[in-house]
């Protein structure tokens, strides 16, 4: 009896060792399998970062060969444009140095280019009056114009405008006379002007011939101009003058006004005064 009894000890001991053996191998097989799963998924992670890698170094070299190709097509396309718009420039630049060199030409040709500077020029004019003498005469404010000094008297040139309503005589009654339609219409006829057709030398000076209007009428005259002298001015232009005398018959221009009171003769006190431009 004593021993079934320590028989059936003894197997239940076993039994329970065997129960806990059992435990624990199951908790190694499952510790197993939790291991293996780790370096499963570890081993996924470094394949997927091995591949992403793999996959970036392929497609690099294409990258680079596309930007490459991107630069090399860039280069000659911008050199191709820079060179087009250089081509279609020159034109343009060779045409203004052109100008340039024809303008400076001309210039060199035509001479020296002048301003008339009308508060420094006039005409003067003078008349016998009721033939026992000479008026004092008046003058002409308003002169303006231009003139050519070119290298040959050939290439010389004056144009003057005169405004016929600037007349002055210092006698208000006589200034509204000569402006009335007895004289010089000045309503109707508000320019004198003449225009150079020839210049020679004369002596010390030129002779100017040109076409003068007065009053309508165009006639042929001839004036000879002496030069006065040059200096520049305080504001540094360069200025000369001309100065010449004329007579004309006002009859031939159709100003008849009193023919016994004023003499058929005007004589013309010409100054001018330009700047140079």
């Amino acid at each position: 009896m004593i021993m079934m009894t320590k028989f059936a000890r003894t197997a239940r001991l076993l039994l329970t060792t065997a129960g806990g053996l059992a435990l624990v191998l199951d908790g190694g097989v499952a510790g197993a399998r939790g291991l293996a799963n780790v370096a499963k998924a570890a081993a996924a992670s470094t394949a997927k970062a091995g591949a992403t890698a793999t996959t970036k170094l392929n497609e690099a070299p294409a990258k680079a060969s596309e930007a490459t190709t991107k630069a090399a097509a860039a280069t000659p396309v911008k050199a191709a444009a820079a060179t087009t718009a250089t081509i279609t420039e020159a034109p343009a630049k060779t045409a203004a140095a052109t100008a340039t060199i024809k303008e400076a030409a001309a210039k060199a040709v035509a001479g020296e280019q002048y301003k008339i500077d009308p508060e420094h020029s006039s005409v003067v004019f003078q008349a016998e009056h009721l033939g026992a003498g000479i008026t004092s005469g008046g003058f002409f404010r308003g002169v303006t114009g231009s003139f050519t000094v070119g290298k040959k008297p050939a290439d010389s040139a004056v144009t003057v405008e005169i405004d016929t309503d600037s007349i002055y005589t210092g006698v208000q009654k006589r200034d509204l006379h000569l402006k009335s339609p007895d004289f010089l219409n000045t309503k109707q006829f508000p320019k004198i002007s003449f225009v150079s057709t020839k210049v020679i030398n004369a002596g010390k000076g030129v002779s100017v011939t040109g076409n003068l209007t007065l009053h309508g009428t165009t006639k042929p005259v001839t004036v000879r101009l002496l030069k006065v002298g040059a200096a520049k001015d305080p504001w540094g232009n360069f200025r000369t003058g001309y100065a010449g005398e004329l007579t004309i018959k006002r009859s031939e221009y159709g100003v008849a006004g009193m023919p016994g009171g004023v003499g058929e003769k005007l004589k013309l006190a010409i100054a001018i005064e330009g700047i140079r431009q």
